[in-house]
């Protein structure tokens, strides 16, 4: 299923899905397959689990071969992990007890395929139970990043409630839920600007009544930055710099971002989110270069 179709179903949906079905496509590919072909290579082994007697009787051997029961162990405990990821319960029950026979080395090319034939059965039942969204390459970077979102900056100062939040972000984005995503950035910016505040010495600056662009940039500029550095002799000053650029980069933010974010009538597009996501991102990354998330200069 596309990220498109994710849009089709309600987000409180997809909350228990980020933490259920993180799903591998291409290793559940190898173990079903795997699967079929053990079942093809059980078939040609099992006449040698037989023994014709002269009387006419036929004795059935367990399977001897150490290699092939190996083997079979590896590929079961590669299935039962995959099928864990997908909580295909009853499938896993049947795995279980095949793995008990295995280790065991206790166990017949019959029983070995009826149990790889039970697995397929049940397998098909629990799929139907369970609801699989596949991510493409742009939106699995969203959903789990090789490297942090924002840099190790953030994440190691900003860990309390901005790196959370920036990962439900993430993962908004990932599931195509701009507005939601938007929202969490939102309080992601929340908690640098609570920290930009706490660094230069002012009074928060977003409190409920005071949730607008203008209001929040003015006390920055003014309460903060020309205040500590009134003159343009010491704007010149490293930090004086650097705060000028934090507050150029708030004010890029605001560009995209509307003040009604605050209010529930604002939805916001894919590329409007994406926008967001960068501009955020830059404002965080430089920001935490410089202090964490009380304020506090970084170490």
């Amino acid at each position: 299923m596309s990220r498109r179709m994710a849009d089709a179903y309600h987000p409180e949906r997809l909350w228990s899905l980020w933490d259920m079905l993180e799903f591998n496509t291409k290793a559940f590919y190898e173990a079903t397959t795997e699967a079929q072909h053990t079942l093809t290579h059980i078939e040609s082994n099992r006449l040698e689990s037989l023994r014709r007697h002269p009387d006419g009787s036929i004795t059935i051997n367990h399977i001897q071969d150490e290699v092939f029961l190996d083997v079979m162990l590896q590929r079961a405990e590669k299935l039962h992990e995959q099928l864990s990821i997908l909580g295909a319960v009853s499938t896993l029950d049947t795995v279980d007890r095949l793995l008990v026979s295995l280790t065991a080395k206790l166990i017949t090319y019959e029983e070995l395929k009826s149990e790889y034939h039970e697995i397929s059965s049940r397998l098909r039942d629990d799929l139907k139970r369970t609801m699989v969204f596949a991510l493409d390459d742009r939106d699995k970077r969203y959903f789990a990043p090789r490297t942090p979102h924002f840099g190790t900056d953030f994440d190691s100062r900003f860990k309390t409630l901005g790196v959370f939040e920036l990962d439900e972000a993430a993962k908004c984005m990932a599931f195509a839920r701009p507005t939601a995503a938007v929202f969490h950035l939102m309080r992601v910016l929340e908690v640098g600007i609570h920290a930009l505040a706490a660094c230069l010495g002012i009074p928060d600056p977003v409190k409920p009544a005071e949730r607008n662009w203008a209001i929040i940039l003015r006390k920055i500029m003014d309460d903060g930055i020309a205040n500590k550095w009134p003159s343009a002799a010491a704007r010149m000053n490293p930090d004086a710099v650097l705060f000028e650029s934090l507050h150029a980069s708030l004010d890029a933010v605001k560009n995209p971002w509307r003040n009604a974010t605050m209010h529930v009538e604002t939805k916001y597009t894919d590329d409007e989110a994406e926008h967001i996501f960068v501009s955020v991102k830059g404002f965080m990354k430089k920001l935490a270069s410089r202090m964490d998330e009380n304020g506090e200069p970084g170490v």
